[in-house]
């Protein structure tokens, strides 16, 4: 997997460098702590994801059915996507 990512210009210390920035600017902003001005949108969308593996689907990445769901999300929330610090998906 890392060979590939080789190739396309990326390396262990890119990826390495990319996750630790991530980890200080979460502990810096405070993302997993409560606050009074938190604001939380819940959205229900059906996807063709499953764990059946059969269907015209079953190959798709879920990554890519995923960029679906939140592009309608987008569409359908109308807030400005800069505001938004966390997405949970499940």
């Amino acid at each position: 997997m890392l060979r590939n990512y080789s190739r396309s210009g990326f390396s262990a210390r890119h990826m390495i460098r990319a996750f630790s920035s991530t980890v200080r600017t979460l502990e810096s902003k405070s993302l997993f702590t409560k606050n009074p001005d938190d604001v939380v949108l819940t959205l229900a969308i059906r996807t063709p994801m499953c764990k059946a593996k059969k269907g015209v689907l079953k190959d798709t990445p879920s990554d890519v059915l995923l960029v679906g769901m939140l592009k309608a999300v987008k569409e359908r929330a109308g807030i400005d996507l800069g505001l938004i610090e966390d997405i949970a998906v499940g």
